[in-house]
């Protein structure tokens, strides 16, 4: 027999999926053969698999050592088997490569926010890639001591994601039950994220862009349809213009994402005949590289928190978190 002291990192879970993590070696349908036949009791009473545990619960596992000792040591298995996944060592690489390129712009006990530049991907594309995720997590392990062994029970992560070349504020979990609540805030839309952003031509008036975006999966470019289609998901943008640029080449815009799809402000914006400068996919080409841009100008400039309930949101609730439009993009409208 082997008892687990719930930490608060875990409070909030549901209970088959901690025992997953304290036994990454059992199989699901063993999982729940334990809770369901009492071989596993929590505070020395009977369970259920979706009951959610609370910090300093004690969970008892009721078999022998040697069995647990060996359904404990799954994940070590898994790990070496998968290089796409990330060890404690790859943490540590990527918080000392990506160190001084990453900003700290809010952070308390349950909830950071990042400032990552364009270039690093906010997850893992490849095994090789060097990722905000990691050096976040490289980050809790070298300067909040986090524990390693932690890691096989909940490894923080990152909530909302940019893509590679899009910069700006992202919102990181160092806990299962932040990370669980601030997905939840943003699939109900309650947190509210603005975006800047320098587009081609001239924009005079605000606006709103909305549609189905369908995606070509061999490009990976999305397109943007007015009626319901198969396959579409409905989209749509706020965009009021900041400054045009003296000679009306091109628009500083303020943009409220309003839904949340992959690629949807870089394809609106292209729909409507003011692609984003620097956009390799929806941009034009040739200004471009007359401009020397290698990234899309598009950056997550302010994130508005509503007031949270959850006590794991309680330092954020109702917080506005905002950075500075970058430098370049004001350098371009002021021709």
């Amino acid at each position: 027999m082997k008892e687990y002291l719930v930490e608060k990192t875990y409070a909030g879970s549901r209970l088959d999926k901690y025992v997953q993590r304290i036994l990454p070696g059992a199989p699901w349908s063993l999982i729940q053969r334990l809770i369901r036949k009492r071989t596993l009791s929590v505070n020395g009473k009977k369970a259920h698999a979706e009951d959610l545990i609370r910090e300093n619960d004690c969970i008892r596992v009721f078999l022998p050592d040697e069995k647990i000792e060996e359904l404990s040591a799954g994940t070590g298995s898994r790990r070496e088997k998968n290089p796409s996944v990330p060890t404690a060592l790859s943490y540590h690489e990527a918080y000392h490569q990506l160190r001084g390129r990453i900003g700290i712009v809010y952070e308390d006990e349950s909830v950071l926010v990042g400032n990552k530049p364009a270039g690093v991907l906010s997850q893992k594309a490849d095994p090789k890639d060097l990722t905000l995720n990691e050096w976040f997590v490289g980050y809790l392990l070298e300067e909040k001591d986090l524990p390693e062994s932690s890691l096989s029970m909940y490894t923080p992560s990152v909530v909302n994601r940019l893509d590679r070349n899009t910069q700006g504020l992202v919102l990181c979990a160092k806990t299962y039950e932040a990370g669980r609540a601030l997905s939840q805030a943003l699939r109900d839309r309650t947190i509210h994220k603005y975006y800047a952003a320098v587009v081609e031509g001239r924009v005079d008036r605000s606006g709103v862009i909305d549609g189905y975006l369908i995606r070509d999966e061999k490009t990976g470019i999305s397109r943007v349809v007015k009626e319901k289609a198969p396959g579409g998901s409905y989209s749509k943008t706020l965009y009021e213009p900041v400054k045009v640029s003296p000679d009306g080449s091109c628009t500083l815009l303020s943009l409220e994402l309003v839904t949340g799809k992959t690629h949807q402000l870089r394809a609106h914006l292209s729909f409507v005949g003011h692609p984003i400068l620097g956009d390799p996919k929806y941009g034009n080409r040739k200004r471009n590289e007359a401009l020397h841009l290698r990234y899309q100008l598009l950056c997550c400039v302010k994130v508005v928190f509503p007031p949270l309930q959850e006590e794991a949101l309680s330092g954020i609730s109702g917080r506005t978190i905002a950075i500075d439009v970058p430098k370049r993009y004001r350098e371009l409208v002021r021709g």
